[in-house]
């Protein structure tokens, strides 16, 4: 018996109070399988290779490429229908031509999926979103339905009917008469005509938002002259008095089954006492539970010989050279427990970046939770078989085997849905630029935004565009202006003049300085008319977008934590002691010790700007 038909069985005989988590990793999967034909393809995705390939095409199967643009443009969008026509007639391949139809219907399936599991749909949409989905998979829609289970099969014998046709005509014919490959969501103006990632909201989770952390001169001096870090019981202070930190050594006391870690850094006397609590964490849990591991995944340890202090038990782990730079911040506890629990944001474990930065960092319990951990699966596997690491194959099987999330569900513990957006290591995955301009060209009322980073140009354009179709939208931006970011300014000046100009205004936080050390807005944090939320990782810069770095972040749609964000940015923007305008008229760059002329400075602006969206336009053709 199959994997599906087993766990399309077992979802009937578990709680209703449970999310079948398993299905949503199942479907996750199947994208990353099919991602390689329909989308990172050369000879589909580059545009001038495909019009080659088509010109190069004999006269009659040039004829039939024509056919099938000119019949099915209207119900396919050209993403769809060039893997169609290349498996078809450039590369005939009747599986992959297969594979590409199943996906297809399965994505437009999840696009309904998505609009009826959106947590702020009413009532009234609910019911019409039902109805056309009863309509088209002849199914009645429920919360509990695994829906990749219940209709993949469907999709894969309509598929292998399909590709079958030799007559064109007749393909043709199949296809548009095939109401889950050919249903138009345009046509239906209150659901999106797209699907963000096939993992969908994950319901049934707990949110507690993290807003504030010490930023203050003393806590700098503190770390930089590593005096009076400690308490008097031996405790580091950061771990007492910062909130995100404090959750953590909770997360950690908590762990009855697993500790798992990605962080960006773990580094200086804050990451000496992590480190420190970790192993006597997993020293005491052992003798309890001799299965009980503690894995982690970074880029930066204090700890100069990472092999000598590893065993079974406790893994430490070097992020690959080769891959993206890993730049994800997350630790999750007990996994396959009933329990899970996960702490993701932008704050590393280290003394200069994580322990006076301004960051924001959310804890998920429930499903959620061991989600994010699928997701950082694919990392600690690239990890384990990199040479660097030197891990033996027996304990690489076994951690791969540990870190699998093997639960088929989990309770329903609470009454938020997330959404995780990411880059992941592959390139396959590359969502939170659609994430955030999902956002944008969504919002109504007002968008607040606190970035590290502020120079991706699509999401510029976004912003002016959705000022221009809605001018009482209030924007405001706090984008942070660091002397440590090179150029005095650079690179979150680039568009600065081009935002104030379509009146969206942009501050930033004033630095706190104690030597040559200084605060950071160090935050990835984009909040829309108080009803969604986006925060982890990914910065607004090209590098993060397009897939240079590894990065994790989570919608939430909690109204309270969305709030507590919100507050406490109209607060600061409004307190000119905590804030400042930021002047581009007068805008001079520095490079080192010298500061550049106002028309140096502005030229450099000028042309930066125009070379970024140059490369984006050249990567969006290629």
């Amino acid at each position: 018996m199959n994997r599906y038909l087993i766990l399309f069985l077992f979802m009937f005989n578990i709680s209703a109070a449970e999310f079948h988590l398993q299905e949503r990793i199942l479907a996750r999967s199947y994208y990353l399988e099919s991602a390689p034909l329909i989308f990172d393809n050369d000879q589909i995705k580059n545009t001038s290779m495909f019009k080659k390939n088509l010109i190069s095409l004999d006269t009659q199967r040039n004829k039939r490429a024509n056919l099938l643009i000119n019949r099915l443009a209207p119900v396919l969008p050209s993403e769809f229908l060039k893997p169609i026509i290349h498996w078809r007639l450039i590369e005939p391949d009747r599986n992959k031509l297969n594979r590409t139809l199943s996906f297809i219907m399965l994505y437009k399936a999840n696009i309904l999926r998505d609009h009826l599991q959106y947590p702020n749909l009413s009532e009234s949409e609910k019911e019409s979103a039902e109805n056309l989905f009863k309509k088209t998979y002849h199914h009645k829609f429920s919360k509990g339905q695994s829906l990749h289970l219940t209709l993949i099969k469907d999709f894969e014998q309509k598929s292998n009917f399909i590709t079958n046709f030799e007559n064109t005509e007749n393909f043709i014919t199949a296809i548009t008469e095939t109401t889950p490959l050919s249903i138009n969501f345009k046509k239906h103006s209150e659901i999106n005509p797209y699907s963000l990632n096939f993992g969908g909201y994950i319901p049934g989770n707990k949110i507690t938002f993290f807003n504030n952390g010490p930023t203050t001169k003393e806590r700098i001096e503190t770390l930089v002259e590593q005096e009076n870090y400690l308490k008097s019981n031996g405790e580091h202070i950061a771990l007492s008095n910062d909130p995100v930190f404090k959750e953590t050594k909770k997360l950690i006391e908590k762990a009855k089954e697993s500790i798992v870690i990605n962080m960006d850094r773990i580094s200086g006397t804050i990451g000496a006492s992590f480190y420190k609590a970790l192993k006597e964490k997993t020293t005491r849990e052992l003798k309890r539970n001799p299965n009980f591991k503690t894995i982690i995944l970074t880029n930066s340890i204090y700890k100069e010989n990472l092999n000598a202090e590893r065993n079974s038990s406790f893994i430490i782990l070097n992020s690959p050279t080769h891959s993206p730079v890993n730049h994800t911040r997350a630790i999750i506890i007990d996994s396959n427990s009933s329990s899970p629990m996960a702490l993701i944001g932008s704050k590393n474990w280290s003394d200069h970046q994580g322990g006076y930065f301004h960051d924001n960092d959310l804890l998920v319990e429930g499903p959620g939770a061991a989600f994010i951990q699928h997701t950082i699966q694919e990392d600690i596997s690239n990890a384990l078989s990199d040479p660097q690491n030197r891990v033996s194959s027996t304990i690489q099987s076994e951690v791969l085997n540990f870190i699998k999330i093997k639960r088929e569900s989990y309770p329903i513990i609470g009454k938020q849905s997330i959404r995780i957006s990411e880059t992941d290591s592959s390139k396959k995955l590359r969502t939170t630029r659609n994430f955030i301009i999902d956002m944008i060209k969504k919002a109504q009322t007002n968008i607040y935004m606190e970035q590290q980073y502020l120079y991706d140009s699509y999401i510029i354009n976004s912003l002016i565009k959705r000022k221009l179709e809605v001018p009482t939208l209030d924007i405001r931006i706090l984008a942070d202006h660091s002397e440590s970011i090179a150029l005095g300014g650079l690179p979150n000046t680039i568009y600065l003049r081009e935002l104030k100009l379509y009146g969206i205004e942009v501050k930033s936080r004033m630095n706190v300085t104690y030597k040559q050390y200084q605060t950071m807005n160090h935050r990835n944090t984009i909040s829309v008319d108080g009803k969604i939320l986006l925060t982890g990782s990914n910065t607004i810069s090209p590098k993060a977008m397009q897939g240079d770095s590894r990065e994790l972040s989570i919608q939430i749609y909690d109204s309270s934590a969305i709030k507590s964000f919100d507050s406490n940015f109209l607060i600061s923007w409004n307190n000119r002691n905590q804030v400042m305008d930021l002047d581009i008229q007068n805008f001079r760059a520095k490079i080192k010790n010298e500061t550049l002329s106002k028309e140096i400075s502005s030229l450099i602006n000028a042309v930066a700007a125009s070379f970024l969206k140059a490369k984006d336009k050249l990567q969006n053709d290629f």
